[in-house]
């Protein structure tokens, strides 16, 4: 990864407010080399960062919050990214109908969140 691109990926990464642990399988096997499983800890974006309807207000910024907590716990819970969009668009959008949640620019910031997180598709790397 170049320096351009790995200080693209820290930038995404402050910007989303993702912070994360990654913690190792203690099961090392001479044949296997280990298994890495990443930990969501917290997502702090903002109801301007997923730019919701009425961004800013106490309703929305609630809303962004109950969001970001729903998003890590499926991003904990997923195997893979197939798994937390089906999550997403069963628990979490359509919760959120009312703040623009199913529009366009918070689906890109949902996807940049995934790109992170599963590395699939990333115009930015992924976490390894």
């Amino acid at each position: 990864m170049t320096n351009k691109k790995r200080n693209e990926l820290s930038h995404i990464k402050r910007l989303a407010g993702i912070q994360i642990n990654e913690a190792i399988d203690p099961r090392i096997h001479q044949n296997v080399h280990y298994k890495k499983q990443v930990v969501v800890s917290a997502i702090t974006l903002s109801s301007d960062d997923w730019q919701l309807y009425n961004g800013g207000s106490e309703e929305s910024e609630k809303a962004a919050r109950d969001i970001n907590s729903m998003l890590v716990g499926i991003l904990n819970s997923a195997h893979n990214r197939k798994q937390a969009q089906r999550a997403n668009d069963k628990f979490i959008a359509p919760k959120y109908v009312k703040f623009g949640y199913d529009d366009t620019e918070p689906r890109q910031v949902l996807d940049e969140v995934f790109d992170i997180i599963y590395g699939e598709g990333s115009r930015w790397g992924s976490l390894d």
